[in-house]
């Protein structure tokens, strides 16, 4: 199995084809696609590029609105087939690892042997190992800390405090 990494700039074209794709419908000429929404994992990066560039809403919640979902890759099928079968959603990928999957938007075609690693995925190296399996471990030199979100507010802005122990709202605002 052959690792594919993609750059920030990949992205940025892959995200420009497939805007271009949506523009040519008569859906997007016509004004009826209402928002764009991302599976939440690997599809929100792709999905808020998506949004900015065609000018539509990021949503989360869509009923019976038409719009488009987007996702990272499509491999075998299993998260996107619940949209595809949605009449009112176009769906796209960024990556197909199948040669004609049932998707309206792909940006690029990949080979169903290789992995994808996407620029949002960097936080872990990938090493393919002699059995075809593969592993992930940090980056040794990650800065990445958890914060505390209380403190930093309360740094930004003294006038916060942090409200009793006994309600989990969060801070309160003198």
């Amino acid at each position: 199995m052959e690792a594919v990494s993609l750059s920030w700039q990949d992205i940025k074209q892959i995200v420009e084809q497939i805007a271009q794709q949506v523009e040519k419908t008569d859906q997007y000429q016509n004004e009826e696609l209402e928002f764009v929404a991302g599976e939440v994992r690997g599809g929100l990066i792709p999905a808020v590029m998506l949004s900015h560039r065609l000018e539509l809403p990021l949503a989360f919640h869509w009923g019976h609105a038409v719009g488009l979902w987007v996702d990272d890759i499509y491999d075998t099928g299993r998260t996107a087939m619940p949209y595809v079968m949605q009449p009112n959603l176009k769906t796209a990928c960024l990556v197909s690892k199948v040669s004609v999957p049932p998707i309206d938007f792909v940006g690029h075609l990949g080979s169903p042997d290789s992995w994808v690693i996407f620029p949002w995925e960097s936080q872990a190296t990938t090493r393919l190992t002699n059995n075809g399996t593969l592993t992930y471990k940090p980056v040794e030199n990650d800065s990445f800390q958890p914060i505390n979100i209380t403190e930093k507010l309360m740094e930004v802005n003294p006038h916060l405090r942090p409200q009793d122990q006994d309600n989990d709202n969060g801070p309160e605002i003198n």
